[in-house]
Order: C-alpha cells, then structure tokens, then sequence
C-alpha cells in the first residue's frame, strides 16, 4: 500500500520543520559555546 503523495508532501514538511525547529535549537546553545570559544581564542591569540 502507497500512502497518499498528500501525505507524503505534508510529512516532509512536518519533517522539515522539526529540523528547522532543531536546527535552531543547537544554534542558541552553541551560541553561548561560540561566545566562551571566542574569549578563549582571544586569550590564546594574546599568549602568542
């Protein structure tokens, strides 16, 4: 049985939605990792 190309088209939206959703997520925590990472390459940069 082939589900309808309906569901299909909606369940790939649904899919990319979540990944959007995801995808923004890790974007906010690896911001607050980005902004520890740029002061610790700042310390590095100044010990060279």
């Amino acid at each position: 049985m082939k589900p309808p190309t309906k569901w299909i088209k909606f369940s790939k939206g649904k899919i990319v939605l979540m990944l959007i959703e995801l995808r923004n997520h890790f974007q906010k925590s690896s911001r607050r990792k980005g902004t520890t990472d740029a002061n610790y390459r700042e310390k590095e940069n100044r010990e060279k």
